[in-house]
């Protein structure tokens, strides 16, 4: 797994989700509306161009063969012949909603967030329910900046689909933009609970938020790392935070240019979680400057940079007060949950050090006991 764009995570290039098509006639023979909307690639576009030249068809058939070949194009990358297809679809049935939906992320793809947000709003006032039109929002308004409109839009996904992995993870990634890092490594690990496709990379931000919460997530990095089959990029940047890889090796892996953009984000976290601000910023820097704007590396390093330069700009701080138990307390719920969802000996030592006094201490410790023997 390479880049975290904020396109990919809804599976534009991944088959996580895929365009929403209807499903063609069962009963029918086989003709080139059927392999219009069988088949992929130039079969399915030569085939949806001989039925639309037939003028066999009109109105909503004539609509899917070109939403169908729409989507051929799209799985090509052609989005200008993409978003034509899904135009005529619209003028021949204007309630469609999920040929607005399909024509929101062609826009998205080319970069026009301003009509991807439009269509978007189009298909879910056609479909309130449609739980990725409103994700598909949210990661335009993402790309825009407008996190907290993304995160509204992200919210109103998950209740609509409370198993819709995607929205968790994009909304985990927000709440690491915004520093609400309690939030973000809350949603990351239900992402991946409900088998996220990038997994690898949900751990990764799931642990750089545990650690800004002076949490030692390491133990539960190597439990996930563990299960992972693919041990392709960004595993090497895994190895890295748990020592087994110094952070030269780990830039040397990563050899296209997108992973090394990435490799700068990840040395910058690790630089900038260890009190190194100087050293962190540079880092990151280059990583705001090398790494595409729809990566979530971009978004990281640009949000973390911001908070440097407030912290450097910032009046000073008063003496450190004394830490709150209650507040302390309150975290100890959601790190038992992920103790729970790993049980290891090591993840329940590491939750009883982090919340010796609070509710689930003494079940952490039956649990260490009851492991050991």
């Amino acid at each position: 797994m390479g880049c975290i764009r904020i396109s990919r995570v809804i599976g534009i290039c991944t088959a996580a989700v895929m365009l929403l098509c209807a499903a063609p006639a069962g009963a029918a023979p086989v003709d080139d509306r059927q392999t219009c909307a069988r088949a992929s690639a130039d079969v399915a576009i030569a085939a949806c161009t001989r039925a639309i030249a037939s003028r066999r068809y009109s109105g909503s058939n004539l609509a899917k063969i070109y939403k169908n070949r729409g989507n051929a194009y799209y799985d090509k990358k052609d989005y200008d012949r993409a978003i034509a297809d899904y135009s005529e679809v619209i003028r021949l049935d204007p309630k469609y909603a999920l040929a607005f939906y399909n024509r929101g992320l062609a826009y998205y793809d080319k970069g026009d967030l301003d009509r991807a947000i439009a269509d978007s709003s189009e298909a879910i006032r056609l479909d309130p329910k449609h739980a990725l039109a409103f994700y598909n929002r949210g990661i335009a308004y993402d790309a825009k900046g407008g996190v907290d409109r993304a995160i509204a839009d992200y919210n109103e996904a998950i209740r609509l689909d409370p198993k819709l992995d995607l929205a968790f993870a994009s909304r985990g990634y927000a709440y690491f933009s915004l520093g609400d890092f309690t939030s973000s490594a809350s949603d990351l690990l239900r992402a991946n609970e409900l088998n996220y496709i990038y997994k690898a990379s949900a751990m990764l931000w799931r642990y750089l938020a545990r650690e800004h919460l002076a949490q030692d997530g390491a133990a539960e990095l190597s439990a996930n790392a563990a299960r992972l089959k693919n041990k392709d990029w960004p595993y090497p940047v895994i190895d890295f935070y748990l020592g087994r890889r110094s952070q030269d090796a780990m830039r040397t892996a990563a050899g296209k240019p997108d992973e090394k953009c990435e490799a700068a984000f990840y040395a910058g976290e690790w630089q900038l979680l260890r009190g190194d601000k100087t050293q962190a910023k540079a880092t990151l820097q280059i990583a705001a400057d090398t790494c595409p704007k729809d990566f979530r590396e971009y978004y990281g390093a640009v949000s973390e940079l911001k908070r440097i330069n407030t912290a450097a700009t910032a009046a000073p701080h008063a003496p450190p007060t004394a830490p709150d138990p209650v507040a302390d307390c309150a975290q100890a719920e959601a790190d038992w949950k992920s103790a729970e969802t790993l049980g290891i000996v090591a993840a329940y030592e590491d939750h009883l050090k982090r919340f010796p006094n609070c509710e689930f201490a003494v079940l952490a410790r039956a649990k260490i006991e009851a492991l050991k023997k």
